[in-house]
């Protein structure tokens, strides 16, 4: 029965993710019979994040907004049948996201970060419209991605609290299978072999790296719309058709969008659209109301980090108010910026790892004093994820070139031909280096950069290599359901099946007056909950004041 249900209840998230997805993309202008299965789900994903986002300013994403959500679901869905652009087909493919999302999911844990932030901020959005200063409580909540409103939508009279992770791993999964079929089905796809061998070298990493739930986090999610805007990106370089082009852009801009609003690490992204604008400006005129939609949800999308933080784009300092009464403008303050910024980028190039007498964080990451220990830790790391894939890639270009001869005139001219994305990427991974330069942080753009490297190497394809690249893109497929069978073995009974989001520690109750309290575990993240939480040991001082129903979370060291 329990199988049952969740089965049910996860083709249900899909198919109303599927839903919106396909009548947001109609209303934004972009052809759905040249959408994939992925697409309408990614994009319906985020879309009811971006309505949750906007309805939170003014209320909670409570039971009453999201059976609402479900009720106008079931009337697109209507609608859908109606007009029969819902089949079978369709109804089988979504399945199809549905059984890999729960072969991933089930029994698993989640990403160690997601019970110390990201569940306690879901259940804040559910039951507290938005908070200003609401970092000064937990400085993490400053790093929300758009994915924690698209969660905080599921909870409704058919769907329990303990799917609002699924949408992490839904776009994982319809992804996975789009280039399965991409790369194994789609016939046309052969027809351009820069963007048939990205897809293919990016399989490869794709199916074999990010083969556990428990390493998803917000990471992957934002990880898997760099590597579908940059495929477009290619794509749109070498399509003739104008009016397919400007689909495509469409698309480019929409998820370089969603991308920056899942993870602020993938900023530069935004650079693809920008280039193609400043190449050609009359494309401007030609997509005024998605260009519209995106600085409309990127504007709300700031004007929540400024609420929220004090910080348009929290921890960069050059972005926040310190005017404010919930500005954290002491140094000594739990969400101070400076503060912040320094601990997260001194811990990305491995501050903890030194031997010997440490460093203070700033004195640490001035002047490259970080890069012997990052080398010899996470530099090490790095190359540990990357060599699988740099393995079996530069065995695959090995063969391909042992029979089809090299020619170093159109190996270059590949090179040139896609100049403008190598030299993109090449520009936000030095900003990554110099800033944040761990795997997690942008393993997109590099493993982006090699995989377009790697297919500039690949010049012609023939029968061979075309079984060859189909062999092994089934054998990484099957890696990744076998790896997920084992451990799914190894932990049946361990774990329960959907990821518990509750915690199982005791909470102590802050009462701060007019009936505001804030709760905090014993040990352990906040998880979900039904009251603001934080694992911090400052709450003795914070102030909660109201405004016109608004709660505003202050500093005492400020006043």
């Amino acid at each position: 029965m329990l199988l049952i249900k969740v089965i049910c209840s996860t083709y249900l998230v899909c198919l109303m993710n599927y839903v919106y997805g396909y009548y947001t993309l109609k209303l934004l202008g972009i052809r759905n019979f040249d959408s994939s299965i992925f697409e309408k789900i990614s994009v319906g994903i985020f879309a009811l994040g971006s309505f949750s986002l906007i309805i939170n300013f003014f209320n909670p994403i409570n039971s009453f907004v999201n059976n609402s959500f479900f009720i106008i679901f079931t009337i697109l869905l209507f609608f859908q049948f109606k007009s029969k652009s819902l089949n079978n087909r369709i109804l089988i493919n979504i399945f199809f996201v549905s059984l890999l999302s729960l072969l991933l999911i089930a029994f698993a844990k989640f990403q160690e970060d997601f019970p110390w932030y990201s569940l306690p901020y879901i259940s804040l959005v559910n039951f507290e419209k938005i908070s200003f200063g609401i970092s000064n409580v937990q400085f993490r909540f400053g790093h929300i991605s758009i994915l924690q409103y698209s969660s905080s939508t599921l909870p409704n009279f058919l769907i329990n609290n303990e799917f609002i992770s699924l949408p992490n791993v839904i776009i994982f999964s319809s992804f996975s299978l789009l280039i399965l079929h991409e790369l194994i089905l789609n016939k046309d796809l052969k027809k351009t072999p820069d963007l048939y061998f990205y897809l293919f070298f990016l399989s490869i990493f794709i199916l074999t790296k990010f083969t556990r739930f428990s390493e998803f986090g917000n990471d992957v999610p934002a990880h898997v719309l760099v590597f579908f805007t940059i495929y477009n990106f290619i794509k749109f370089q070498n399509v003739k058709n104008e009016t397919y082009k400007k689909s495509i852009f469409k698309k480019i801009l929409l998820f370089s969008t969603i991308a920056v609003l899942q993870k602020i690490q993938y900023l530069f992204i935004i650079l693809l659209p920008i280039y193609l604008i400043i190449k050609n400006k009359n494309i401007i005129y030609k997509n005024l109301l998605i260009i519209t939609c995106c600085i409309f949800i990127s504007s709300t999308w700031l004007i929540k980090n400024f609420i929220n933080t004090s910080c348009f784009i929290y921890p960069s300092e050059i972005t926040c108010v310190k005017s404010v009464s919930w500005s954290p403008s002491n140094k000594n303050d739990h969400a101070y910026p400076k503060k912040v910024y320094s601990a997260s980028s001194a811990w990305a190039k491995g501050w903890p790892d030194q031997k010997g007498k440490k460093l203070s964080y700033e004195e640490y990451s001035i002047n490259y004093n970080w890069l012997k220990t990052w080398a010899n830790n996470h530099g090490m790391l790095i190359i540990n994820k990357l060599f699988p894939f740099l393995f079996i890639s530069s065995l695959f270009v090995i063969y391909s070139n042992s029979i089809i001869q090299i020619n170093k005139n159109q190996i270059l001219f590949k090179i040139k031909k896609n100049f403008s994305i190598i030299l993109i990427l090449f520009i936000t991974l030095v900003i990554w280096f110099n800033a944040y330069p761990m795997f997690r942080y942008n393993s997109a753009f590099l493993v982006s950069l090699l995989s377009i490297l790697l297919s500039c190497l690949i010049l012609k394809l023939n029968k061979r290599i075309i079984i060859i690249t189909k062999t092994i893109v089934i054998i990484s497929f099957i890696f990744l359901i076998s790896k997920n069978l084992i451990r799914i073995s190894n932990d049946f009974g361990q774990n329960s099946f959907m990821p518990n989001i509750y915690s199982e520690s005791k909470f102590k109750i802050l009462n701060y007056g007019s009936n505001n309290k804030i709760i905090k575990p014993s040990n352990g993240g906040c998880f979900y909950t039904n009251k603001i939480c934080s694992h911090h040991g400052h709450l003795n001082n914070i102030e909660i004041k109201e405004f016109k129903k608004y709660k505003i979370y202050l500093n005492k060291n400020n006043k």
